[in-house]
């Protein structure tokens, strides 16, 4: 039978992309095909494999389903959340978010959305019978396998920035513009924490005060006390979203 659900999966990082189709060897073939001409409409996966390359994926078939219930098996997997390389949280139309002019809006919602989301003890039962002993212990491909560091290294680059799924904008500072709390954190020798450029970054309207001044080191290295009682966005911290 070549109708079922298969998944596509990032060697580096484990990451997967779940798809159904009543002929998965063409199917994965326009995957593969879209993904090398950089045309692929999943702007994530497309993302990873320009950072992999097609060997860093490989493909596999899940489970055979026919036509008339093929859509129903594959959200069973979609709604295990266990496919991050998925948008869209339905089997049709996984793709249209990312040619959305709102995208950034509407991957954050839909993140609300699914918070606390709890699946159906029918469809647990689904997705653990399609699964059961497929990809543990010696079964999983990465089984027994060491990563080194420049695969570690590899991992990081690939999933940092804006290529994360969960970038939403640029952290503007005093010393750059970052798309992570964590590079800012790093630009500035760690002489403030990440914790604290998250929140001035995104209430750039709050008032520094004296507390803050002897706490932050970046601060009292950089500036003298006349600072206490400005705001943070007066000495360069702010928030750029996204496709601005």
């Amino acid at each position: 039978m070549n109708s079922g659900i298969y998944q596509i999966e990032n060697k580096f990082t484990l990451e997967k992309y779940v798809g159904s189709s009543i002929n998965i060897k063409r199917r994965v073939w326009q995957h593969f095909n879209d993904l090398s001409r950089n045309s692929h409409q999943n702007g994530l996966l497309q993302n990873a494999y320009n950072a992999h390359g097609k060997d860093g994926f490989e493909w596999s078939v899940l489970q055979e389903a026919n036509r008339e219930t093929l859509k129903a098996v594959e959200q069973t997997y979609i709604d295990s959340g266990e496919f991050s390389y998925n948008i869209a949280n339905k089997s049709t139309g996984g793709f249209a978010v990312y040619l959305h002019p709102r995208k950034a809006e509407i991957l954050q919602k839909r993140s609300k959305g699914l918070t606390g989301l709890k699946r159906s003890d029918e469809t647990r039962r689904k997705i653990s019978e399609a699964r059961a002993g497929k990809y543990s212990g010696a079964n999983n491909p990465n089984f027994g396998k060491e990563r080194s560091a420049e695969t570690l290294k590899k991992i990081s680059e690939a999933n940092g920035g804006e290529r994360n799924y969960k970038f939403t904008g640029y952290y503007v500072t005093p010393w750059g513009k970052f798309a992570a709390t964590t590079e800012a954190e790093k630009a500035c020798g760690n002489r403030m924490s990440q914790r604290s450029i998250y929140g001035h970054c995104l209430k750039p309207d709050a008032i520094i005060s004296a507390v803050a001044y002897g706490k932050v080191k970046y601060l009292n290295q950089h500036f003298d006390r006349s600072i206490i009682g400005l705001k943070w966005q007066d000495i360069g911290f702010g928030f750029e979203p996204a496709g601005l």
